[in-house]
């Protein structure tokens, strides 16, 4: 509608107006919701890790999550937390949907076999962008069978 209809500008205003309220609208960031899966679960799980800070002060700095079809991140989406999150997929595809998510920065990354490894690429695609510094605490979320969708399992704490 606002690239061929006959009132673009009413529509553009409109389609603010109602971004700007949902982006007022608190989040439910409770626990209480019932979980679908064991990666709903894991993800809950680290909003409420994330809101934690230990001893020294110093807390998560973001998430990265790895994802075949962007559900993982979706759902992290949803808590609308103020960490960012860093999506990495395989498929074109699911990096361009993630774009309309809450707070996800998506990269596509050609994931391999090896958790270990594929966090490594991660680190340094983050670190080359300057989006993340030495030091700083992350919150990876990850799946054991990598390449099945919605199979996220692990979480996992590193400091770069």
């Amino acid at each position: 509608e606002s690239a061929t209809g006959d009132h673009p500008i009413k529509v553009v205003n409109t389609m603010a107006k109602i971004a700007r309220y949902n982006e007022s609208l608190e989040a439910d960031l409770s626990l209480e919701q019932s979980a679908n899966s064991f990666e709903e679960i894991i993800i809950e799980a680290s909003v409420q890790f994330s809101r934690q800070k230990p001893g020294d002060g110093e807390g998560v700095k973001g998430y990265v999550v790895f994802t075949e079809s962007g559900k993982s991140a979706r759902v992290l989406s949803r808590f609308r937390s103020p960490l960012p999150v860093y999506a990495f997929s395989r498929h074109e595809n699911s990096v361009n949907k993630l774009s309309l998510s809450y707070g996800v920065r998506s990269f596509t990354l050609d994931l391999g076999r090896n958790p270990v490894e594929n966090t490594r690429a991660a680190i340094k695609t983050l670190m080359d962008r300057k989006l993340i510094f030495t030091g700083d605490r992350l919150i990876v979320i990850f799946g054991n069978n990598i390449g099945v969708p919605e199979s996220n399992n692990t979480l996992s704490i590193i400091e770069v």
